[in-house]
């Protein structure tokens, strides 16, 4: 690769103009590489200098930029990085890396991008999902093809027929789920759980709704009817719900001068909420709808009634 600085550029003799252009023709470069493609005007207004100037130090990158159209420059195909930097901001957004490490700034991410890391963390996630690999990355391949192309498809799933809407795959504590219109109900399936699968020719128009509901929900109960639960947390485990969402849809409504708080959630089945309820008992109390808390009662006292059973042993 060489880049032209001579005379024939009309450059001035004196040192500090070709400093000025050295450090001009990098900045260009690195530039480049950050970005998918940059305008003359772009640069013009960067570097304080007319377009005419520009255009000439551009010229002078003629092996390593091409011409797009307009005044829209790009690295040439042979010295463009596999991955541009707007790619690998795309990626850690995906995969919600902001929120494990909020308020950095991009000298934080550069570091990381090292080879040598950052070396004083140490991250542990939840172990994953023991899956045979083949058949997971043939369904997670051919779903995300049906999800990007608006096609529905059919598989089997806990030994009943389905013909479904894939909206999105959706990964909620290491393991992948498929979230997807069956009729009128939305619905979330295990991915390991999905056999026989068929793209079908068949398309479907996506809802701007259903979106919003997948992407804003924290758990795998999707569903587009939910309803509300008041709780009561007593001043003793009130900093974990303070500190983070314990449940889910998590919203804390009232706080009490003695510590406790008042909490509500929105749930799409008693499921989703009594495991979490039974796991903070007694501090964790349902305030309404009552019958939520009667059937937790009535659950506790079957589980009691089992648990002392001794005909069973």
């Amino acid at each position: 690769m060489t880049i032209s600085t001579g005379k024939e550029a009309n450059v001035s003799n004196s040192p500090g103009s070709y400093e000025k252009l050295a450090s001009r023709l990098a900045a260009i470069i690195v530039l480049l590489h950050q970005q998918e493609h940059i305008t003359r005007e772009q640069l013009a207004g960067m570097f304080q200098v007319s377009v005419r100037t520009v255009f000439r130090d551009l010229n002078r990158l003629s092996s390593i930029v091409e011409h797009i159209h307009g005044d829209s420059y790009r690295l040439s195909p042979g010295f463009r990085q596999s991955l541009q930097m707007n790619d690998i901001n795309k990626l850690i957004n995906n995969l919600g890396i902001p929120t494990l490490f909020s308020g950095q700034n991009p000298t934080f991410w550069t570091a990381l991008l090292k080879d040598s890391g950052l070396p004083q963390l140490l991250i542990k996630p939840l172990a994953p999902e023991k899956i045979t690999e083949t058949s997971f990355s043939h369904n997670f391949s051919q779903l995300s093809l049906s999800i990007n192309e608006h096609r529905y498809c059919s598989f089997l799933y806990k030994n009943r027929s389905r013909y479904i809407q894939p909206y999105r795959l959706v990964n909620v504590k290491n393991i992948w789920y498929l979230a997807a219109m069956e009729k009128e109900n939305l619905k979330g399936f295990l991915l390991s759980g999905i056999t026989w699968l068929k793209i079908s020719d068949e398309k479907f128009i996506p809802e701007k709704s259903i979106e919003q509901c997948i992407d804003e929900e924290d758990d795998v109960w999707f569903s587009l009817n939910k309803f509300q639960v008041l709780l009561h947390v007593d001043a003793s485990v009130a900093g974990y719900f303070l500190r983070r969402s314990v449940l889910p849809g998590q919203v804390i409504t009232q706080h009490n001068k003695d510590g406790s708080l008042e909490v509500s959630c929105k749930i799409a089945d008693e499921r989703q909420l009594l495991p979490w309820v039974r796991y903070w008992l007694p501090n964790l109390k349902i305030l309404s709808p009552k019958s939520l808390q009667s059937e937790l009662k009535a659950q506790l006292a079957e589980a009691l009634i089992r648990f002392t059973d001794t005909s069973n042993r």
